[in-house]
Formats: structure tokens, sequence, C-alpha cells
């Protein structure tokens, strides 16, 4: 990154493209992370009059991202589907169903929060637009009803009890010879803790997904084979 030779306007219009990136970019989970080190060297070459001139600018990034999706009401429990009870269907997940209702269930269900299909959603978990090219129906719904049996790296994340008897459980973002920052809220990467290494406990990798079960058990047999033909369909 050029330490000179800015002017306030281009200094002001690269903070703005970083604004941009947060919320229109497509990326995979690690993306906010790695624009906020970007912002962190570039901010680290203001000058004190430069860092008073783009103080307005510099106060929008540090206001989380704008989530496109909505809050619905809360739906009731149906069934706590299993694999046995929806994979005699699954050839039922084709283009004959009903792509609205998919589509709008893929926000009620909370999909939308943390992946990102064609030109909506967001960027925590894997990106789901060419997932057909990765997973078939199976292993795609095995996906969602066991979140937890298959769990790629690059998702997991790290258990750490202290000396004190607490526990924190995130995603490692930064760690020296000193401390470890975790990302503590799956939905929010802003959100994070920094750690002494001098006070942890144990330390392990975590067996469990940061994205929870249970989540089409507020759905009908039918929306859900609606649902995963409307990811599929993408």
């Amino acid at each position: 990154l050029a330490t000179n030779g800015w002017t306030t306007d281009e200094r002001r219009t690269y903070f703005d493209w970083l604004r941009r990136a947060r919320t229109g970019f497509v990326g995979a989970n690690m993306l906010p992370t790695a624009l906020n080190y970007i912002r962190a060297d570039a901010e680290a070459t203001l000058s004190p009059n430069e860092r008073a001139s783009l103080a307005d600018t510099l106060a929008v990034l540090n206001k989380p991202p704008t989530s496109n999706t909505t809050t619905n009401a809360p739906r009731q429990f149906v069934k706590g589907w299993t694999m046995v009870d929806l994979e005699p269907a699954l050839n039922q997940a084709n283009s004959r169903r009903n792509p609205v209702r998919g589509k709008s269930l893929f926000h009620e269900t909370g999909c939308a929060q943390c992946h990102r299909l064609g030109s909506e959603g967001g960027f925590i978990g894997p990106d789901l637009t060419a997932v057909t090219s990765r997973f078939d129906r199976r292993a795609l719904l095995e996906s969602i009803v066991e979140p937890s049996k298959v769990v790629a790296e690059v998702y997991r994340t790290a258990m750490i009890e202290m000396k004190s008897g607490a526990i924190y459980d995130g995603r490692i973002v930064s760690e020296d010879a000193k401390s470890i920052v975790l990302a503590i809220n799956p939905v929010d990467p802003d959100q994070r803790r920094r750690i002494s290494k001098a006070d942890i406990a144990t330390q392990r990798v975590s067996d469990v997904s940061p994205m929870p079960g249970g989540l089409l058990n507020t759905l009908t047999r039918d929306e859900i084979l609606d649902l995963l033909a409307w990811i599929r369909s993408a």
C-alpha cells in the first residue's frame, strides 16, 4: 500500500470502496476479516490531519454492515426432521417445485443470514450459488439436517477454556506470541475477543459446526423440498 502521495479525496474514495466491499462484494467467510486487515493497513498510513479530515468516512466503516435479510415472525415447530424422514422424497426437489416459496424460505429459515445465493445473502458460510457442482441432493440435505457431521477445516472454530473456568468458542482471526483474537459471533465477524495465552487452560478444535441444527424443524416436508429446489436452482 502506497504510504504517501494521496490526496484527501483519493483517501476518501479508497475508504468508501472498502465500505462498499463490506456490503456488496461476494466472498467466503474470510472476506470481512480480510477487509478489516486492509482497512487497518490503510489507516496506519494516515497522518493526524488526514485522520481528522476523514473522521466521518471512518465512522461509517465502524458501523456493522446492514443485512439485506428481513426479520420474520417465529414459525411453529413441525417435526424434528431426520435423513430417514426426508431422503425418500429427495427426487421431488426438482424444477417443478414452488420457486417463490423456496426463495422466501431461504430468508425465513435464516439461510440468507450466513449464505450467499446469487446476489442475495450473507458471507459468513459457504457460497451456495454453484452448490450443485459440489453436492448432489442428498449431500446438500445432509449438510442442513446434520451440519456437524462433516465440517470443512476452514469453517471449524476453536474452543478455549480459561484458567478461570470461562469457555470461549469462535473462529481464530489473528494470533501472536501473547494473545489470540476470536470472532465470537458467527453472524457478525466484527464481534471479537482478545484472549491472553497466559490465561488459557486448554484449547482444541471444535467438532460442532457454527451452523445450528434443527433449521428445518419449523418447515413441512413440501416446504423443505421447495427450499432444496430453490438452492439447487442457483
